[in-house]
């Protein structure tokens, strides 16, 4: 007897329903599959939008550090991306350029030759130039470049910083128009 009554017992789904379940989880699971791609990349967007903040704005700090004591600083070049100047924390020139690759470059003379502000080349021992702002500073992915530069009444007027991505369109991230340091010598 108790066999018959579990046989016509209404509890339970029926097919209907378990179908119905089984397409809503289905859809519910494909949303979700499709919208996890866009979300990260948007995180990602994201993270390289703020790196690119944080690498332009300690681009601008190096700058004004590098800069902002320099004596003897002359902006040369057809397309004034390159500045010479004379450090007095090392005793030697320096040279700031843009490389469309790798960035701003700096690099440092070992020694002082003859209080020449430009040393000529084979007269100089020289360091390896390397960036500005450190690769790993920089995460590995971006650049920061400048269009131009210009000096008059000891300020000198950078134009155009941008952080650029390194992928294949060099896109800017992040753009400075100008900067100006006004350079105040360390008498030495």
């Amino acid at each position: 007897m108790s066999n018959k009554k579990k046989l016509k017992s209404k509890s339970g789904f029926t097919l209907a329903e378990t179908l119905l379940a089984v397409l809503i989880l289905l859809l519910v699971s494909t949303i979700v599959a499709n919208g996890i791609p866009v979300v990260r990349n948007v995180y990602n967007n994201v993270i390289i939008g703020a790196n690119a903040q944080v690498l332009l704005s300690t681009a601008v700090t190096a700058l004004r550090n590098e800069l902002g004591t320099a004596q003897d600083v002359v902006v040369i070049g057809p397309d004034k991306k390159e500045i010479r100047y004379f450090k007095s924390s090392i005793g030697a020139y320096s040279k700031l350029s843009v490389d469309a690759t790798k960035g701003i470059q700096l690099l440092d003379y070992v020694k002082k030759e003859d209080g020449n502000p430009i040393p000529e080349s084979g007269k100089t021992e020289t360091r390896t130039p390397h960036n500005l702002v450190s690769y790993a500073a920089a995460n590995k992915n971006l650049i920061v470049t400048y269009d131009n530069a210009d000096i008059n009444n000891d300020v000198i007027t950078i134009s155009d910083i941008e952080v650029k991505h390194e992928n294949g369109d060099k896109s800017t991230l992040v753009k400075l128009d100008s900067l100006n340091i006004r350079v105040v010598p360390i008498a030495g």
